[in-house]
């Protein structure tokens, strides 16, 4: 169960029961949502996620998921997709992350600007 009270008089929820298999280096997991941040919004989700090291302090990791809308595609609706592709690299103590995302079909729009659902994210991380 996810709950989120972000202001007075508003908060999002849904309920997940899930099911997932892992297999060397890819896992699978399957999740039905009866009510996904909506009263009768059923939905189901489905991931593949696969994460290897081709090279000594070299890790990659991909994922690729489908979000359907199972009871409310009359209300605009539709299937979306997402994915992940990342690398890190540990160099010492040093570790430099990688990784880029999206969603789609479709664009955001805030504030009345459309907005691209692409993202790039690099990182370092450094033990204290």
């Amino acid at each position: 169960t996810y709950r989120r009270y972000s202001r007075p008089g508003y908060s999002a929820s849904y309920t997940e029961v899930y099911a997932g298999a892992t297999y060397k280096i890819v896992s699978a997991r399957l999740a039905f949502s009866p009510h996904y941040f909506q009263d009768d919004a059923k939905t189901l989700y489905g991931e593949l996620d696969a994460n290897f090291s081709p090279a000594r302090k070299l890790r990659l990791n991909g994922h690729v998921g489908a979000l359907v809308p199972l009871n409310y595609s009359d209300r605009g609706y539709r299937t979306q997709f997402d994915w992940r592709i990342g690398a890190s690299r540990e160099l010492g103590a040093l570790s430099l992350h990688a990784t880029a995302s999206g969603v789609g079909p479709g664009r955001d729009y805030y504030r009345g600007r459309s907005r691209s659902r692409t993202a790039l994210v690099l990182g370092l991380s450094y033990p204290l």
